[in-house]
């Protein structure tokens, strides 16, 4: 007889990006930047298990409480339950669609106890364009493609991208033939290469300049420590007050030292992946610990 355990990785797998949506969370000052906060829609949870275990192999029960909306998801015999709260109305005005928020939610809850949609939770933090007029995050496609690689999910993030959004590496690979077709035949390209290298390569002063911490010794394992612990700091903090300047302080931080989105930067192996050197990494932690709670 099946199981719940035989279809458990099926049933946990990441939704296809192209599943997922945006909305906003916490919002900057200015209006222009906003905390984005990942979901997905009701019936891509209900296609996820119809497509697991299928439409006979799971049910769904509710009941309307004072609290909110108490749902009873039973998956091949093995029942759990959550509940959905009453979505607060705007002003004085009560919200429509009330009963059916909460139910949605209570669903989408009821699901996580099995660990679909579980994921969502854990995606990594990422702030970003916000249309005010419009209430939406800018180009949501493709900061979810973005928050898909960084959350090491590249695997279930959308194939179809237009090439202007995909990463560096692939546009160089999607630009080679052109720059084949248009290169100078062999022999003028040898007349002209020396030429074009003193034009060209900037002196050996310059390139040192450019990367000001290329020979510099790497930070300590302590420092990356402090960093993360800082940044988990910062970031729980201004999530819990709605605080988006905080983060933006991090990456004004972060520039200092030439290290971008430093405040997605969150445990010690992506602060590795910058390349951090002792002196940027001591600036960092005198400047972020004043934030700190």
């Amino acid at each position: 007889m099946t199981t719940i355990h035989d279809h458990l990785e099926a049933l946990i797998a990441p939704f296809h990006s192209s599943q997922v949506e945006l909305k906003p969370g916490a919002i900057t000052k200015d209006r222009a930047r906003a905390l984005v906060m990942p979901y997905a829609d009701l019936r891509v949870y209900q296609e996820r298990l119809d497509s697991v275990v299928g439409p006979d192999n799971w049910s769904v029960a509710y009941q309307v409480t004072n609290a909110g909306v108490l749902c009873a998801l039973t998956i091949l015999g093995v029942t759990k339950t959550d509940v959905g709260d009453w979505p607060l109305a705007e002003g004085n005005r009560p919200d429509e669609n009330h009963l059916t928020t909460a139910v949605a939610q209570a669903f989408k809850r009821a699901c996580a106890t099995f660990g679909v949609g579980r994921f969502l939770y854990n995606l990594p933090k990422m702030w970003a364009d916000y249309d005010d007029q419009k209430r939406s995050i800018v180009e949501p496609q493709r900061v979810i493609y973005a928050i898909y690689c960084n959350a090491g999910l590249k695997a279930f993030a959308s194939q179809d991208m237009p090439q202007q959004d995909a990463p560096p590496s692939a546009q160089s690979r999607t630009k080679r033939p052109q720059q084949q077709q248009d290169a100078p035949p062999p022999e003028q390209s040898r007349t002209k290469r020396p030429q074009q290298q003193q034009q060209d390569a900037p002196p050996p002063e310059q390139s040192r300049t450019d990367h000001p911490h290329a020979d510099a010794p790497l930070a300590t394992e302590a420092q990356l420590g402090m960093i993360a612990r800082l940044l988990y700091s910062i970031g729980s903090f201004a999530d819990q007050h709605e605080n988006a300047e905080l983060m933006d302080i991090v990456d004004e931080v972060g520039v200092l030292v030439n290290v971008p989105n430093l405040s997605t930067l969150g445990n010690k192996e992506k602060l590795r992946t910058a390349s951090i050197s002792r002196k940027a990494a001591s600036v960092i932690i005198d400047k972020l610990k004043p934030h700190a709670p």
